[in-house]
């Protein structure tokens, strides 16, 4: 998972304090927040973030102090309101000038995390300690849907104090007095109630609050929920608030007289619908919306589902609530995997069996792991297993991991495997450069939520190590889940363990949007082709994307990293295919990318191996250059105190890696040995036409 850590602070504190709660009262404060005994008449709670925060007194004033708190108003004051507010806030200013960023759900806005930030600066204290600065709140809701149940938050990079605080209304909110009822229906092509994601709204663009009647869901951040956020830059919802709520199928509410919009979604096989209803006084309207598939992949043999979702499961009436989430975007499996650090471990699962609810269709709840969690060297996924597996005298040693997972019949690999690792370790460049030589990483994730590049997958591609890709959202920290999937192809009846099974052999794609299908010479993703050198290479391609997603704007055919051959529509297309034909000439592996004209919308197959002659499908001239890379990335393992800015819960994790570290190093510099031995006898017999890896 992507947080919490240190590193992510800059937009998890905007992230955070947008996750509804959706209650008139806060919950009990989780893991990562802590209550500062400080409220005023309009403040009924301030809850700190992780350990950043605590009360203090200046020259005997009651002050907070922290670089990320988070506000309760009064309810009495104001709940569930819609119009401009002002906060003043008075700070003791610091001896250096600062940055701090205000968040708050707003009822209209175009963020995908339903909020509004509003940014301020600090001066430095010059001849006052004392500076007061007033912020407007456009259409401030304050409804609970913070992080810990609060209406907004005050964050900073570093650390501030605020003495006082307080706000005035304008008390514009209109008052409803006179109500309808609506009751919907969601059915499926067969007629058939089918869960789905909906949203209902005003024409000024407010989400009502959701009834009971929605999926209430666990937030492993903020607790239950039954608004959701759809979460990072998602492209494809058809208007501004982001808000969403989800439903079994059917759905009562009450509604204020007046206009709205109702759309429903179910993930990208289905068209979205969209209907204009109006309610009148007390009447009831009844509304049924038909949903209409777009594709069958499962009809095709392909079944999806993503390797990254993290949910408190503590309970059976937790899965149900979870499987309603999944079968609402249309998700056929979903790992849902616990974290742990060297200290912790978080949302521990009550039972580590598959949960199917229903024999009847293809939907389950396998439970995993995302653990061992470094910065150092990566953050990594285990999925398909029975029990935990965790070692803290042991812990950077993922192997010693990895080994036991194996020996459950699970997957092991690397999750955020995207982005530029001289930018941020944190995506898994280091240990998988220890663990990948010696077979032991199962696949990488890399899609997660929006695209990165995927240029250490193809590094380790061009080494000649089989590595599958998968894709995840990182709920919640990321988009609602499925919305970045893995079809797996499948040629004999559904079950968990043959989705795992094909997916470990790599018969599959990851998407945000576009389907893909690629043959080379009639055989598919994860296939070995053998063929003698001269002889003919026939590559079929093909994608197609929901029109209510998106278009497409380009299909190119990657050879050993490089795009060999593109088709592209400047105005977007619905479907795209190309063709190449060639004559083997080495042994080269084939990966099929498919880009929307949303730069988030994309989708990469697995590859396609070829050996030629026997050689393996390595790419030889750059096996110098990668392991070069790899084994600067290791030796920074192995420098002094590494751990010193541990980012993964580093509040938490820093002393307990300090006592463990000395040991743990000897141990790491053997394995990162053994691992360059490996790679020392690949650039050797790069060098060497006639042998392979």
């Amino acid at each position: 998972m992507n947080a919490p850590k240190e590193y992510a602070i800059k937009f998890i504190c905007i992230l955070l304090s947008a996750i509804p709660i959706c209650t008139a009262h806060a919950h009990g404060v989780g893991p990562w927040g802590r209550p500062l005994d400080w409220h005023t008449s309009q403040i009924d709670q301030v809850i700190a973030f992780k350990s950043r925060g605590q009360k203090v007194s200046v020259e005997g004033r009651d002050c907070i102090t922290g670089g990320y708190l988070n506000f309760k108003v009064s309810d009495e004051y104001a709940f569930d309101i819609d119009e401009t507010v002002w906060l003043d806030v008075e700070f003791n200013l610091g001896p250096a000038d600062s940055k701090l960023s205000v968040t708050y759900d707003r009822n209209d806005t175009a963020s995908p995390t339903g909020e509004d930030t509003k940014q301020l600066q600090l001066p430095k204290r010059i001849n006052s300690q004392w500076y007061r600065q007033s912020i407007l709140l456009e259409r401030a809701r304050f409804a609970n849907l913070g992080f810990e149940g609060s209406d907004f938050a005050i964050s900073s990079e570093g650390q501030y104090t605020i003495c006082n605080i307080s706000l005035r209304r304008s008390y514009t909110t209109p008052v409803r007095t006179v109500f309808g009822w609506t009751a919907i229906e969601v059915v499926d092509e067969n007629g058939q109630p089918t869960p789905a994601r909906m949203g209902i709204y005003e024409p000024s663009g407010r989400l009502p609050l959701p009834s009971d009647e929605a999926v209430n869901l666990k937030s492993s951040v903020t607790g239950a929920s039954r608004i959701v956020p759809l979460g990072a830059d998602i492209p494809h919802w058809p208007i501004n608030n982001r808000l969403v709520f989800y439903t079994d199928g059917q759905y009562h509410t009450r509604l204020p007289v007046g206009e709205y919009e109702l759309i429903a979604a179910k993930g990208p096989e289905y068209r979205l619908a969209r209907q204009r209803f109006a309610v009148r006084a007390n009447e009831t309207k009844s509304i049924k919306v038909e949903l209409q598939r777009w594709a069958d992949m499962a009809a095709k043999g392909w079944y999806s589902g993503e390797d990254h979702i993290h949910y408190a499961r503590s309970s059976k009436h937790d899965d149900t609530s979870l499987q309603l989430f999944a079968r609402a975007e249309d998700l056929k499996v979903a790992n849902i995997l616990q974290f742990d650090n060297i200290v912790n471990t978080y949302l521990p699962h009550y039972d580590w069996q598959p949960v199917v609810l229903d024999p009847k269709s293809p939907f389950v709840l396998v439970p995993g792991q995302e653990a061992p969690r470094t910065a150092s060297l990566g953050h990594t996924s285990q999925l398909n297993i029975r029990e935990p597996v965790r070692d803290p005298a042991h812990y950077l040693l993922y192997h010693k991991i990895f080994e036991n997972v194996h020996v459950q019949g699970g997957l092991a690999g690397y999750a955020h495997v995207i982005g530029r690792p001289d930018v941020d370790p944190l995506y898994g460049v280091r240990g998988m450069a220890i663990d990948v030589p010696f077979g032991l990483v199962d696949f990488a994730e890399i899609l997660t939520n929006a695209p990165g590049t995927p240029s250490i997958w193809f590094d380790f591609l061009n080494l000649g190590y089989k590595l599958p890709p998968t894709a995840g959202t990182d709920w919640p920290w990321g988009r609602v889940p499925g919305t970045a999937r893995n079809y797996v192809q499948i040629d004999r009846p559904f079950t968990p363990q043959a989705w795992f099974d094909e997916l470990k052999k790599g018969r599959t794609f990851v998407t945000t949007g576009p389907m893909l299908e690629i043959s080379v010479n009639g055989q598919g993703v994860g296939s070995e082709i053998h063929v003698k050198s001269g002889e003919p290479l026939a590559i079929k391609a093909k994608a197609s994307i929901n029109p209510d997603i998106d278009a497409l704007s380009s299909l190119e055919l990657i050879e050993q990293g490089e795009a060999v051959k593109t088709a592209s529509s400047g105005s977007g297309a619905p479907e795209m295919e190309l063709r190449h034909d060639l004559t083997a000439k080495h042994g080269t592996w084939f990966v099929l990318r498919a880009r929307g004209k949303n730069p988030d919308v994309i989708a990469l197959s697995a590859p396609i191996y070829v050996f030629v002659d026997g050689q393996s499908f390595w790419k030889r001239s750059e096996v110098p250059s990668i392991v070069a890379k790899l084994k600067s990335q290791m030796q920074e393992i192995l420098r002094p105190n590494p751990l010193e800015t541990e980012a993964t819960e580093g509040y938490e994790t820093q002393e307990t890696f300090a006592k463990y570290w000395d040991a743990q190093q000897g141990l790491l510099k053997e394995r990162i040995d053994q691992a360059n031995a490996i790679y020392d006898d690949l650039v050797r017999r790069a060098a060497a036409p006639s042998d392979q890896p």
